[in-house]
């Protein structure tokens, strides 16, 4: 049965749509479909069956007449699909007499709906335009209604529909049914609002000048960099002094530092996107399944809400501190502004919103790449937890296995790869992160125990930037840990594995080892540049390195005698009003309080 289709007039758009019903196949038609099917079945010699990568040749053989490709090169390798007659057929597709019915079917269709017009005539240009979109409708919208029913074989369906019509894929296969792109589409949006993301292509094809995407993200490389680049003129070079003062401005530096670094890394893995894409569009096989990619878009809407959040907070903290700040205080954190620009009023005003526009764009780039991250390593962890499930499935309730080892250690060996290729553009950003978050938790840390701020408003910031460093430092390290979990978890199952009565095979023994060993050493995941392999027991020692400079730095400020509260003891008692005065509300100015305090 073939549905109706909704088509619009061409002289009166203002009427309703209305359907047009679709005339009944004609018997040339249903003999040229007989005479193909019977044909189709003449030359398999296997009945439709359930199939598996770990089935018999027969029926991968059936698979491979399902998929129209062959089964150690098709996309849909390891995906269980169900055989059935309304699967798409490599000759019934291909036959040229199918394909002129198909045509003069679709002609005569536009034919009549022209006909039914009130001008009785259709423009030839708009008649191809329909052509286009029936043949589109039709397709998906019968693809998209099985897809309920038979599930993981109707997206193949989608796919083979998207191959056998030609349609360009776009840019990183934003345009195939089952690509990684559409999940992951509004995290990219955003990043590209704000200048992390561009692409070079237009249209789906290879752009021969710049596009704007990548000159807009350009330009805020450069001013990520200017940003951490002016920031050194904010130390007093020569007479700074081991003080909180100087903590909240290396604190201030390491993000902005951070956040430079993750620009770069994105405007780099931009150009690398496209292979990476096409990589996973090749080797994946989880991505047919629809719970896994209905959960992937969800948990990427809920990334995009939860990094706006982060970035709105962020703003209102930095509008807090400026508000709070006094005037010496504020003109020495917009050098080298003030240093040529004469400080009024209204240069405040306008070095203020500059600053805030700034602290926008960072902001966004010290929240979504980690965000991303996290994503693409969720989606590796199910990649591996998928065939860890494949692998216990092959066994028996006896754990007796019954299937090819080589099989599922070549797909584990290909997501490797896959997880290679993307630790090869964020592995840089995953030490930077490290480090300069390490070393901000240490700052803040120390400054809230031992020392203090100059007033309320920095105080609040500093609590943020604790708090958000902490979240994104060890979501980042337990997000990548565990896929080095996953990618290890079919250890246990092959140690389990009972092999007594398994085809003592000497290359099918060495196989097996290459497998375990490459298991058993564990170096499967993502890296800290190429440094560390990230696991669990990452996160005791990040937590170790935390606990341990925090120490470090509160036991140089008891030696140095810098910090205030631990010079309270001996200071007498006017120094030491004058140093709380900005805390009791004194609007004093911060450096003069702070002259005195050091005099006395």
């Amino acid at each position: 049965a073939v549905p109706d289709l909704q088509l619009d007039h061409a002289t009166d758009r203002r009427q309703r749509r209305r359907r047009v019903g679709v005339s009944p196949p004609t018997p040339e038609l249903l003999e040229t479909l007989q005479r193909l099917k019977r044909s189709a079945d003449a030359d398999s010699d296997e009945s439709a069956a359930y199939t598996t990568d770990c089935g018999t040749a027969p029926h991968r053989r059936q698979s491979s007449l399902i998929s129209g490709a062959d089964d150690t090169g098709s996309v849909y390798y390891g995906v269980p699909r169900l055989a059935s007659p309304l699967a798409p057929n490599s000759r019934l597709l291909s036959a040229p007499d199918l394909a002129r019915l198909r045509k003069a079917s679709r002609q005569s269709m536009l034919s009549d709906a022209g006909g039914s017009s009130a001008a009785g005539r259709v423009d030839k240009k708009l008649a191809a335009q329909r052509a286009v979109r029936l043949d589109y409708q039709f397709a998906s919208s019968s693809a998209r209604h099985s897809l309920q029913k038979l599930g993981q074989r109707s997206l193949s369906q989608l796919e083979d529909l998207a191959q056998i019509g030609h349609s360009e894929q776009g840019t990183n296969y934003k345009r195939s049914y089952v690509s990684l792109y559409s999940p992951l589409h509004p995290l990219f949006m955003v990043l590209k609002l704000f200048g992390v993301f561009h692409t070079r292509q237009k249209g789906g094809r290879a752009a021969p000048k710049f596009t704007n995407s990548y000159i807009y993200s350009g330009l805020v490389l450069l001013a990520a960099w200017f940003n951490a680049l002016r920031f050194f003129f904010v130390y007093d070079w020569g007479q700074e002094k081991f003080d909180s003062l100087l903590f909240f401005k290396l604190t201030q530096h390491a993000i902005y530092i951070q956040t430079a670094v993750a620009t770069s890394v994105m405007f780099r893995a931009s150009g690398k996107f496209p292979r990476f894409f096409k990589a996973c569009h090749e080797f994946m096989g989880k991505r047919h399944n629809l719970a896994y990619r209905f959960a992937l878009s969800r948990r990427t809407k809920i990334t995009v809400a939860v990094g706006a959040l982060v970035m709105v907070l962020e703003l209102a903290t930095y509008l807090s501190w400026v508000a709070r700040a006094d005037s010496g205080f504020l003109r020495v954190f917009m050098r080298p502004y003030t240093l040529v620009v004469p400080w009024t009023q209204a240069s405040r005003g306008i070095l203020t919103c500059l600053e805030f526009i700034f602290s926008a764009f960072s902001a966004a780039a010290w929240v979504y790449p980690a965000l991303l991250f996290c994503s693409f390593t969720w989606i590796f962890e199910r990649e591996f937890r998928y065939l860890a499930h494949r692998l216990r499935l092959a066994c028996t309730n006896d754990y007796i296995f019954v299937g090819d080892i080589e099989k599922f250690r070549a797909e584990s060996w290909r997501i490797s790869r896959l997880v290679t290729k993307l630790d090869d553009l964020f592995n840089f950003y995953v030490f930077v992160l490290f480090l300069t978050d390490v070393l901000s938790v240490c700052l803040i840390l120390y400054n809230l125990v031992v020392g203090q701020y100059p007033h309320d408003g920095s105080a609040v910031q500093a609590w943020f930037w604790l708090l958000s460093a902490l979240v994104r430092l060890f979501g980042v390290t337990i997000s990548a840990a565990k896929v080095n979990q996953a990618a290890c978890s079919p250890l246990n199952i092959i140690q389990d594995m009972n092999l007594r009565d398994y085809a003592v095979n000497p290359a099918k023994i060495s196989q097996l080892m290459i497998f375990l060993n490459k298991l058993t050493i564990g170096n499967i995941g993502f890296t800290a540049w190429n440094l560390f392999t990230l696991s669990r027991t990452s996160t005791l020692t990040i937590a170790a390195m935390i606990l341990s400079y925090t120490l470090l730095f509160v036991k140089l400020g008891a030696s140095y005698g810098q910090d205030d509260r631990l010079r309270a003891q001996t200071i007498a008692t006017p120094t030491v009003a004058t140093t709380y005065g900005l805390r009791l509300g004194n609007s004093t100015d911060y450096w003069t309080l702070s002259t005195a305090h050091w005099a006395t």
